[in-house]
């Protein structure tokens, strides 16, 4: 008998916002139209329901802490313990250096699915944590080294499970998927009609806008991105009218979103940076429409589903030489790519995109556009982890 029951377990989930969290989303959206059943265990951030079904997804989560003890993912390990798998998949979201802790339990969820009998799909969710968690965890190499099929976003975290010994055969390079539907190039008009649509983003219909979201993660260098406009600015590299805009950290702990805000005040950036909390998903799309170019300081991702998002939306990409962008975006083709190793380069990116001529924009776009639906398409991505777990069922 196929088993037709997708297990996923991942830290965070919807309302929290991030590039795991849209991605297995959107998949999960795609695989119940190939008749799967999908069950997401997760924490509970904030008042967030216990249980609740969102388009044919079912969600559980698990108190985070008690008594000041880490004990969401113990919650869920007992509810595997305790629930009948017999016609399950697990898909694990492996995000080591979120803590030590969380890291060991989920090793001790995948070593509980195989016991179990259950086969397991496992996503090492950026690149570095690999060689992280033989560091912190060194028996989660031997289990990763026994699951079933390992899921490689970019070529380096491919070399990572090779020198860890994975087998190749069961390493997958599947990439993160977009929604065409939602995610499309605006026309001038579209786009200025969704900047007057926000009235809290203070920008005019000639104002030049970069668009970064991100959480507010160390890894994401938003203080650094910040600092590098201060440069450009106090130098005379831009105007006023060139602006950046940054949307991200939950809306339910603002306290990293005004530590943002308050150094950007400090640098008396008001005029040209534009800071606004996380918005839901299905909003983020208008913010790349009304936009003009993506930027990008991060220094460690898996596959930046916002990366896509940008391409999909016709935008050209200004991000870091990360294996996660290159193996995606050529340089002077997509975009334009700069040394990770010194971000100041990313200033002569900057100045080459406020270069371009329209219809070098538009053949940038056009490459952009191209790129996202013959290799990065939701759907397409979705029938790939259909053949996966088709396989797994076997």
């Amino acid at each position: 008998m196929l088993k037709n029951h997708i297990l996923a377990v991942i830290g965070h989930y919807f309302p929290h916002v991030g590039g795991a969290e849209a991605h297995l989303a959107q998949i999960s959206n795609a695989l119940t139209h190939y008749g799967y059943k999908i069950t997401v265990l997760t924490t509970r951030q904030g008042d967030t329901p216990y249980q609740e079904v969102i388009n044919d997804v079912n969600i559980y989560r698990f108190d985070n802490f008690s008594n000041g003890e880490e004990v969401g993912f113990l919650s869920i390990k007992k509810w595997i313990e305790f629930n009948d798998l017999e016609n399950a998949i697990s898909y694990i979201f492996l995000n080591v250096g979120a803590s030590n802790r969380r890291t060991e339990e989920t090793i001790e969820i995948m070593t509980l699915l195989r016991t179990k009998g259950v086969p397991t799909l496992v996503r090492i969710t950026s690149s570095g944590r690999v060689k992280k968690l033989a560091q912190v965890c060194p028996k989660g190499i031997s289990e990763l080294k026994c699951a079933s099929k390992v899921i490689a976003l970019n070529q380096g975290i491919y070399e990572e499970l090779i020198d860890a010994g994975i087998k190749c055969q069961n390493i997958h390079s599947v990439p993160n998927g977009v929604d065409i539907n939602y995610f499309f190039p605006a026309d001038e008009k579209r786009k200025i009609r969704i900047r007057h649509e926000k009235a809290n983003i203070e920008c005019r219909d000639t104002d030049i806008i970069f668009f970064c979201p991100a959480r507010l993660d160390p890894k994401k260098k938003l203080f650094d991105l910040i600092d590098l406009w201060e440069s450009m600015y106090s130098q005379g590299m831009i105007e006023s009218y060139i602006k950046l805009l940054i949307v991200g950290g939950r809306r339910d702990n603002l306290q990293d979103f005004m530590s943002l805000k308050d150094h950007v005040l400090s640098l008396n950036l008001g005029k040209t940076i534009i800071l606004t909390p996380e918005v839901p998903h299905h909003e983020i799309a208008s913010f790349f429409q009304m936009s003009d170019f993506y930027i990008s300081l991060s220094s460690e991702e898996g596959m930046s589903n916002a990366m896509l998002e940008a391409l999909a939306c016709g935008l050209p990409v200004i991000a870091p030489d990360i294996p996660a962008v290159t193996d995606v975006v050529t340089h002077t083709v997509h975009g334009f790519v700069f040394s990770c190793l010194d971000v100041s380069t990313a200033k002569k990116s900057v100045l080459d995109a406020l270069k371009l001529s329209r219809d070098e924009k538009s053949r940038i776009c056009d490459a952009n556009t191209s790129l996202i639906h013959s290799r990065y398409n939701i759907d397409d991505v979705a029938k790939t982890f259909s053949n996966i777990f088709c396989e797994l069922s076997l």
